[in-house]
Parts: structure tokens; C-alpha cells; sequence
């Protein structure tokens, strides 16, 4: 990747990433407590306009957002327990290969069209991912004046060098009440070698995990969008 240098060693394409990272990060926080807001409004006028006998079921519709998401830590269970066969994102991929066809201006629409036949937050995560990584950056072109407060001014922003795959992943799933973080860590990257050693600023990597089912389960886009 190539890197811009102003006077003084400044890497200005990292401060780029790093302050977008930081924005979504705030933007994460602040859509998971509106759509807390908005359940919590959905279940008073379910209290207050539903029977008592229909309440428990309409209240099994609603779009359930953890009130507190806990700290990530390992998942306690295998993921041959969330799906058997990948045969079974088959046809979601299809689905999600058609929306990434068309052009979607703004988050909030391409979340509902990625998400709206999807029965599980799993599913949900799929269809996203798999938005995410089959969009080809080494053809995919961009028009003129797209912000950064669009997906495809992201991806832009990804191909160029402003912007990172996590970045991207978290603000769409905050749109669709998934809980996500980013986990900084170590992987072996482009120049590394069998026996080389691995220190503190060397090989750095940035991945996401998302909340399922209680268990935090890590996601690579940017391998996957290799």
C-alpha cells in the first residue's frame, strides 16, 4: 500500500483509518442505544394496545437488542453449533450477489435489503459479510464526490488506503442491532516467513467479532475479500 508522508513522519492514509475507526466506533455505541430506545417504545405500546394473551407472542416479533452487550471473550462453543453445512448460506449468497448488483445510497437501505429475509442475527452477519467481499476493488469503479458516509464511499476509501474492512463490517452491522467490536491483534501477513518472530509492532492486524447467541465469534473480512 502506498503511503503519504507530511513533514514530521506523519502517515496521513493511518490518521485517515484511525479517525474513521474512531467515528464508527462512537456511531456503533450511539445506534445501539437508539435501537434499545426504540424497542423499549415498541414494548410500552405492546403493553399498553396489546392483549395480555397476544402480548408474549407479538413481543417474540420484535427485534430484541442486548440492553448490555458484555465484554468479548472466547466463544464457549464450537462453530459447527451455529450451522451444520455452508450449503445453507447458498441461497442467501445468491440473494446478497443480486444487492450487490444495484446501488443503494444510503446505510439504513442496503441493511434492510441485505437483512430483510433474514430469520437469525447469524444470517444476518452472513449477508453482510458476504456484501463486504464480493465487491472486486481492483474493478469496481467510483463516482465522482461519493463521502465516506456511504458503503461504497467506504469501499472506495478501503481500496485506496483511507479506510479498513472492520471499519466497514461495524457500521453496518450496527445498523442491523448486531454487537460488534474490533479486535487488534497479530497475523501472519504478506512478508512473513515460516520461523520469523512476531513482536509488538510487527505483522499488526485489525479483525472484527459480532454477538451471537450470547458467544462473541471473530469475522475477517479482508481475508474473505481475498
Amino acid at each position: 500500500m502506498t503511503r503519504l508522508w507530511v513533514d514530521g513522519g506523519v502517515d496521513v492514509k493511518a490518521m485517515a483509518q484511525a479517525l474513521t475507526a474512531t467515528t464508527v466506533k462512537k456511531q456503533n455505541g450511539e445506534m445501539m442505544s437508539l435501537l434499545n430506545k426504540l424497542q423499549d417504545d415498541a414494548r410500552e405500546i405492546i403493553d399498553m394496545e396489546v392483549d395480555v394473551e397476544d402480548r408474549h407472542a407479538v413481543l417474540a416479533e420484535v427485534k430484541m437488542v442486548p440492553s448490555e452487550v458484555p465484554e468479548f471473550s472466547p466463544p464457549t462453543c464450537r462453530k459447527r453449533d451455529l450451522y451444520q453445512d455452508t450449503a445453507d448460506f447458498n441461497e442467501l449468497d445468491d440473494y446478497v450477489c443480486s444487492v450487490a448488483a444495484k446501488e443503494q445510497t444510503t446505510f439504513t437501505e442496503l441493511v434492510v435489503d441485505l437483512t430483510q429475509n433474514c430469520e437469525s442475527d447469524l444470517k444476518k452477519v452472513r449477508a453482510i459479510f458476504r456484501w463486504i467481499t464480493t465487491k472486486d476493488l481492483s474493478v469496481l469503479g467510483f463516482k465522482e464526490g461519493l463521502g465516506n458516509d456511504t458503503a461504497m464511499g467506504l469501499l472506495r476509501g478501503i481500496k485506496y488506503g483511507t479506510e479498513k474492512y472492520h471499519t466497514l463490517f461495524m457500521r453496518l452491522c450496527s445498523y442491523a442491532g448486531i454487537p460488534c467490536v474490533d479486535i487488534k491483534g497479530h497475523a501472519k501477513l504478506v512478508g512473513y516467513e515460516p520461523g520469523m518472530k512476531i513482536t509488538e509492532d510487527t505483522f499488526r492486524n485489525t479483525w472484527n467479532a459480532v454477538l451471537i447467541g450470547g458467544n462473541w465469534w471473530p469475522v475477517q473480512c479482508e481475508w474473505g475479500a481475498r
